[in-house]
């Protein structure tokens, strides 16, 4: 990992619950479990309140254009529970939800896929209000 990503306390706890849970359940996934933990093993853990705006955590709103074919894709990070790739919940335990965790508006983010490496760009991150409203994005300008 070449870029340290940033990630509030309580999503870490809430993470490796999520990791705990999965690891007995979900034996095709044990890859993606074990790279989410090493993604948290080098983050830079802060309190809730230190937490910035722009950053990339459960339930937030992510944003993302491919710098290759500048398409964009708009993203809510979600528990594997809530996920709905219909309704663009994508799953934190999923490859691209592990890749986009932690990264901040501006940062370049590198995905690897079965086909090659994939590059998206964090164009905007929307966190949800405290009373669970559903937030969305404006269109792409």
């Amino acid at each position: 990992m070449s870029q340290r990503i940033i990630l509030s306390k309580t999503d870490v706890a809430r993470l490796r619950s999520i990791i705990s849970e999965q690891s007995r359940s979900a034996i095709r996934d044990l890859d993606h479990l074990a790279a989410l933990g090493e993604e948290i093993d080098h983050a830079k853990i802060v309190d809730p309140q230190a937490l910035p705006e722009d950053a990339v955590t459960l339930n937030s709103i992510v944003r993302v254009m491919d710098t290759q074919t500048r398409a964009t894709e708009e993203y809510t990070l979600v528990s594997p529970s809530q996920a709905d790739v219909t309704s663009r919940r994508l799953s934190v335990t999923a490859p691209l939800g592990v890749a986009l965790l932690g990264f901040r508006e501006g940062d370049e983010v590198i995905w690897e896929m079965p086909g090659g490496e994939r590059r998206l760009k964090v164009l905007q991150v929307v966190q949800p209000p405290p009373d669970g409203t559903v937030v969305f994005l404006p269109p792409a300008a």
